[in-house]
């Protein structure tokens, strides 16, 4: 945590969905700064306190929330344009094998067609760069990918 704060202060904790709140109340605790989520991701048996994204919503003037409908429950993509574009996924996209780069499996999604339809909203963003929840990052040609991925699936 300390080597990450050297390079650029933390200056929140933003959860990608429902399913990725874990420690989240802790390192928010431990770096004395806020949690952002889509209130869709509220979690009904215990919740730290939030701050609500909204779908279109420009964060710290830099990034650009995204929901991501059909996905898990308060699922967003997060993108900066910043040097040569970078999109952040929640767990719509996943990079890891045996599959690869693919959409989540259809038994994780509340609706797998609307998921993908969704999806399509990240093509016309510029992003050189995918970084997963899930998987290895794809560095270079990323949206070129994600394009290919949606066109023949």
């Amino acid at each position: 945590m300390a080597e990450l704060q050297n390079r650029a202060p933390i200056r929140a904790v933003m959860v990608t969905n429902q399913n990725h709140w874990r420690a989240s109340a802790e390192i928010a605790a431990q770096l004395s700064v806020e949690i952002f989520a889509h209130p869709a991701a509220q979690l009904s048996d215990h919740q730290s306190a939030f701050t609500a994204l909204a779908d279109g919503e420009r964060f710290a003037g830099v990034l650009n929330v995204i929901a991501i409908d059909g996905a898990a429950p308060g699922e967003i993509a997060v993108f900066s344009e910043l040097e040569g574009g970078t999109l952040i996924m929640g767990d719509a996209l996943i990079n890891f094998e045996p599959d690869g780069f693919t959409f989540l499996p259809a038994k994780y999604c509340r609706d797998h067609r609307k998921m993908k339809k969704s999806l399509r909203r990240l093509i016309p963003l510029n992003f050189e760069r995918i970084f997963f929840a899930h998987g290895l990052p794809t560095l270079s040609g990323a949206n070129a990918r994600l394009r290919e991925l949606l066109d023949n699936k």
